[in-house]
C-alpha cells in the first residue's frame, strides 16, 4: 500500500489508539494487499470510535469529557447544548438583522422576498437556524456514545433542544418606522396558542431525527459487545 495512503488510514483512529499501536499498524499497511483492506480499516477505526478495545479504553484515561460526564453529567448534555443552541440563534439573528439593514434598509421586514446575493447571504443565516437544533442533537448523541453515557441526561438534553427548536420564534420590528437599518430582534421560547400544533410538530421531528441516530448506534454498539 501507498505509504500516504497507509498514514491517513491509520489517522482515523483516535489519538490514544495511534499513540499505542499506530507506527505498527502504519507498518503493516505499507507491507500489506494494497486498497482491497482500505475499507476494513475504515469500519475498524469506526468501531474504535464506538467502542474501544478491550483493554486499552479510552475513556479509563479520564478525560475532561469523561470526569465531566461521571459529575455533572447535567452540564455537559443539558446547559452546555442549550448554551451552543443559543449561541447559533444569536448568530443567525444577527445575520438576519445585518441583511435587513444591508439589503432591504427600507422594508418594514425581514422577512420578505429576496433576490441576487441576498438570497445567499439570508440563506446562510436561514440554513443555521434549521439545522442548529439537530447539530446540537447529533452533538449530544456523540458525546453520548463515545462516552458511553446509559443515564437519562443524553435523552433529556436531546428532548430540551428539540423542545427549545421547536418553540424558537425570531421577530424582527424596527424601533423607528421611518429609521434605515435599526431594528430590534427577539427571540420567544413560548409557544402561542395559534403556533402551538405546529410548534409541536416541528419538536417531535426534530426529536425524531436526532434519536433516531441514538438508538441506531446504540444498538450497533450492543451488537459489537456480543461479538
Amino acid at each position: 500500500m501507498n505509504t500516504r495512503l497507509a498514514h491517513a488510514l491509520v489517522c482515523l483512529y483516535p489519538g490514544g489508539w495511534r499513540q499505542r499501536y499506530g507506527a505498527e499498524f502504519e507498518a503493516l499497511l505499507i507491507a500489506g494487499p494494497g486498497l482491497s483492506i482500505a475499507a476494513n480499516v475504515v469500519c475498524s477505526a469506526a468501531r474504535e470510535h464506538l467502542c474501544p478495545a478491550r483493554g486499552f479504553d479510552l475513556n479509563a484515561t479520564g478525560g475532561p469529557l469523561h470526569l465531566l460526564s461521571a459529575r455533572a453529567p447535567w452540564a455537559l448534555f443539558g446547559l452546555a447544548p442549550v448554551l451552543l443552541l443559543a449561541g447559533a440563534y444569536t448568530i443567525a439573528s444577527l445575520i438576519l438583522l445585518s441583511g435587513w439593514r444591508i439589503f432591504l434598509p427600507q422594508a418594514s421586514s425581514p422577512f420578505v422576498p429576496v433576490h441576487g446575493t441576498a438570497i445567499l447571504y439570508f440563506g446562510v443565516g436561514r440554513l443555521l437556524y434549521f439545522i442548529a437544533p439537530l447539530l446540537v442533537g447529533w452533538g449530544i448523541v456523540l458525546v453520548a456514545i463515545r462516552l458511553r453515557a446509559n443515564g437519562p441526561w443524553p435523552v433529556i438534553g436531546m428532548v430540551t433542544i428539540a423542545l427549545l427548536g421547536g418553540a424558537n420564534q425570531i421577530m424582527a420590528a424596527r424601533s423607528v418606522p421611518s429609521a434605515m437599518g435599526h431594528g430590534r430582534m427577539h427571540v420567544a421560547f413560548e409557544l402561542s396558542s395559534a403556533a402551538s400544533c405546529f410548534g409541536l410538530a416541528h419538536a417531535g421531528t426534530l426529536l425524531a431525527f436526532t434519536l433516531l441516530p441514538y438508538v441506531l448506534l446504540q444498538a450497533y454498539r450492543v451488537r459489537l459487545t456480543l461479538y
